[in-house]
């Protein structure tokens, strides 16, 4: 797998990296649309990479060949370790159907990593989704605004701010006093009167 690409981290890593572009909210990881296409396609890249990779070993699994020597490298595990317990004085628990339960497992794997279904989810790591129009209904903006501002409040007073957060800020032109939620409202609403927000700001 490539240094550095999102295959090299689980779900809840991928997860992380990605709250550097967005604001947790009551609906969500809120994320701007030109920060979302660029996360996005990343993200896809590395998806069908990782269903590439999935449906080949997929492929290999269905061989009678790979798989015998699957079985013969799993028996060869169990006898080394048998050995090595034995040298230690250790007497190890007998598992019922040992070689039974592991061919059963490489059966379901087999199934899983052949099937188009599986590979697909199993290959998706987040689910990107436009937002809907939470203003349509004030008691929902005011649930989703509400935890837009506590977030960017709570991240503001961090060290290392994110991405996000640092545009937020220069955009609304905030000094690093003001992390009041009360203020942040307050100042976008102005912001956003005087000269609106263009796609353009959130790459400053």
């Amino acid at each position: 797998m490539e240094v550095g690409s999102f295959l090299d981290e689980d779900e809840t890593a991928i997860r992380t990296r990605m709250r550097d572009y967005g604001l947790d909210t009551v609906f969500g990881l809120w994320l701007p649309r030109t920060y979302a296409a660029e996360v996005e396609t990343s993200i896809r890249d590395q998806r069908r990479s990782l269903g590439n990779r999935l449906s080949v070993i997929g492929a290999k699994l269905s061989d009678p060949k790979v798989k015998q020597n699957a079985m013969e490298g799993f028996q060869n595990y169990v006898s080394s370790m048998d050995r090595y317990l034995g040298e230690l004085d250790i007497k190890p628990k007998p598992i019922k159907d040992r070689d039974g339960s592991f061919a059963r497992f490489l059966a379901v794997r087999t199934r899983n990593l052949t099937n188009a279904g599986y590979v697909e989810r199993h290959s998706r790591l987040v689910t990107f989704a436009p937002m809907f129009d939470a203003w349509l209904e004030p008691r929902v903006a005011n649930e989703f605004e509400r935890s837009f501002f506590e977030e960017l409040a709570w991240r503001a007073q961090a060290l290392r701010r994110a991405k996000i957060v640092r545009t937020l800020l220069d955009g609304i032109d905030v000094d690093d006093g003001w992390t009041e939620d009360g203020d942040l409202p307050r100042a976008l609403s102005a912001k956003l009167k005087r000269s609106g927000w263009e796609d353009e700001e959130w790459e400053a």
